[in-house]
């Protein structure tokens, strides 16, 4: 027998430069240099966060919004995103991360919390890009998310004094209500570096370009698009415009029925919110099937693929009227237009919403398919439950009974959020 003795620091280079002894061994993690290798994970599902957005990017017009927020990235490392929904926020962060890796060899890192962006915040990592959507809530201000901003800004912006780059993003009407709670006085580059995505910041020819690359990247037949040229400027000028509707525009399964008329295309373009409603309601059961799952589901990245589904998940298809074949083809079907896919890291792909303002949408159709709300409610976690959900006093009908379900919606111009909550008969 001849012994063999090797130090500590072997031990800890074989751990960090062998990923197989990683994944097969995971107990190891505790001797090596664990926050380089969480690190390591996070800056590849960022990259594959990015890679799962051409079209975002083949689309993209660079607008004066997106010249300030890189400016405000380029002089101060911070820019905070503020705007209504649907106005291009997450695309302009998402153009600013790859542009940080092209100009400053930036490693991007898109946490969820503000409690995640300090846990992947690296001191000895100085070229990170940390980006984070929907800082204090998705839909409407969440006073935990607040709170723990409030509580980590110190080290948020400790990380942009060492050379970080962050990039945050809000919908207005949730940052006023935010606003109080963050100290703004505490931190002046938190209220001095923000940047509005305001539509009325788009010139008339940002408009046009906007409106032109989406319906060149779409899939309207020729034919369709030659009906509609003559009402594009209109539809340009429309108010308010955002570039969501636009790329709603350039794809069919948004526009069935729609009259190539200059005051339905411009109609399109200004009220979506009754329009999505319209549109759910023409999709078929399956569709119906599919979309309810990805409501439904409990987890923060979406609805695993392929889909594995539990008991409650098989009552909302049978309630919808699919069957769980026909759900699954709808899935794919829907991928691209009102579903996008993603892969984490661990390689499960998750279904989610494509938009925000998609998931409104359906949100708001559900409150008129009163069979559905019990199924999808309880599919829901419970933070789910109490982040999605108002319960309201319902009000009496004719008959003195309160309706089965009430909803409410958030502020904003956006297709309104609406949530239902189950309410018990009153007698």
């Amino acid at each position: 027998m001849h012994p063999l003795v090797l130090d500590g620091q072997w031990l800890s280079d074989m751990i960090a430069s062998h990923r197989g002894l990683r994944m097969f061994i995971p107990r190891v993690y505790g001797l090596g240099d664990l926050p380089q290798i969480l690190d390591e994970r996070a800056y590849t599902q960022a990259l594959v966060l990015m890679k799962s957005a051409p079209e975002q990017v083949s689309t993209f017009v660079v607008t004066n919004a997106y010249r300030k927020a890189a400016r405000a990235l380029r002089d101060h490392g911070f820019v905070l995103l503020l705007g209504d929904p649907a106005v291009g926020k997450s695309v302009i962060a998402l153009m600013l991360a790859i542009s940080a890796a092209d100009n400053w060899g930036c490693v991007a890192i898109k946490p969820r919390t503000s409690d995640e962006l300090v846990q992947r915040w690296n001191p000895h990592e100085k070229n990170q890009f940390l980006w984070l959507d929907d800082a204090f809530g998705a839909v409407r201000h969440e006073a935990i998310l607040t709170h723990a901003w409030a509580r980590d800004l110190p080290h948020v912006m400790s990380a942009v004094k060492n050379g970080a780059r962050v990039v945050l993003t809000s919908r207005n009407y949730i940052y006023n209500e935010a606003r109080p709670l963050l100290k703004p006085y505490a931190y002046p580059l938190l209220h001095e570096q923000h940047v509005t995505v305001d539509v009325a910041d788009l010139g008339r020819t940002e408009r046009q370009q906007i409106l032109y690359n989406h319906l060149t990247a779409g899939d309207q037949p020729a034919d369709v698009l030659s009906r509609m040229k003559p009402h594009l400027e209109a539809a340009a000028d429309a108010e308010p415009f955002r570039p969501e509707a636009a790329r709603r525009l350039g794809l069919q399964a948004f526009t069935t029925g729609l009259s190539p008329t200059r005051k339905d295309i411009t109609s399109f373009m200004a009220q979506p919110r009754q329009l999505l409603i319209d549109v759910y309601d023409q999709l078929d059961v399956d569709a119906h099937a599919a979309l309810a799952l990805v409501y439904a589901t409990g987890q923060d990245k979406g609805l695993p693929s392929p889909l594995a589904l539990d008991p409650v998940q098989r009552d909302i298809i049978e309630r919808t009227g699919a069957a769980p074949g026909a759900t699954s083809r709808a899935m794919v079907a829907l991928t691209g237009t009102f579903l996008t896919e993603a892969t984490a890291l661990d390689g499960q792909t998750y279904w989610s919403f494509h938009h925000p303002t998609l998931r409104e949408g359906f949100a708001a159709w559900l409150t008129t398919q009163a069979h559905l709300l019990p199924i999808v409610l309880t599919g829901m976690t419970d933070r789910a439950l109490l982040s999605r959900t108002d319960c309201l006093p319902a009000q009496r009908t004719a008959s003195g009974h309160s309706p089965a379900y009430s909803a409410t919606s958030v502020p904003g111009d956006s297709p309104a959020d609406l949530r239902a909550a189950p309410t018990s008969p009153q007698p």
